[in-house]
């Protein structure tokens, strides 16, 4: 219970990405496979490493829900840069675009059905917690968003469109 006073006062802070990213020292993150552990940037780290393991990922997901007979879908991921927090950071951008373009393009090789919510989903501060948190209105429209594109698409038995 003093630990959480303690937070709820403001004396001590959850731990994360944003103070890390943005401290005035923060210079990029250091290679444990390189001698003398050479000092590389956001946006090389992300150049030197694709997302192979989340492509890989992905698909093993798919696979294992086909041969036990359960339904899949996928989704593309929504932030918003208008928070002023490290979604706002033009590598990480990248970074979750990356992530988008590779979910598009397994559930195009897979035949798996995909709901485009980075394209759906408003920027507009008035749905967003920060810049990777929805609010209580976001979630409320995330949600909308979600049971008519599965109704839309036939993913939910029984459903029938308004």
């Amino acid at each position: 219970m003093v630990r959480i006073a303690i937070r709820r006062l403001g004396y001590t802070h959850q731990g994360g990405l944003g103070p890390f990213i943005f401290a005035s020292t923060y210079r990029g993150a250091y290679s444990p496979n390189e001698p003398g552990g050479k000092l590389h940037g956001i946006a090389e780290m992300l150049d030197a490493n694709p997302p192979q393991y989340f492509r890989r990922n992905l698909r093993s997901m798919i696979a294992i829900a086909r041969t036990n007979g359960v339904g899949i879908a996928l989704t593309t991921w929504a932030h918003s840069a208008k928070m002023g927090d490290y979604a706002a950071n033009e590598d990480y951008r990248r970074g979750f675009a990356q992530t988008n373009r590779v979910a598009a393009e397994v559930a195009a090789a897979r035949r798996v059905p995909l709901f485009d919510f980075a394209a759906a989903m408003s920027d507009d501060p008035t749905y967003w917690y920060d810049g990777r948190h929805l609010n209580e209105n976001g979630a409320r429209l995330k949600a909308e968003y979600f049971a008519r594109w599965l109704v839309a698409e036939k993913l939910v038995p029984g459903a029938a469109e308004e």
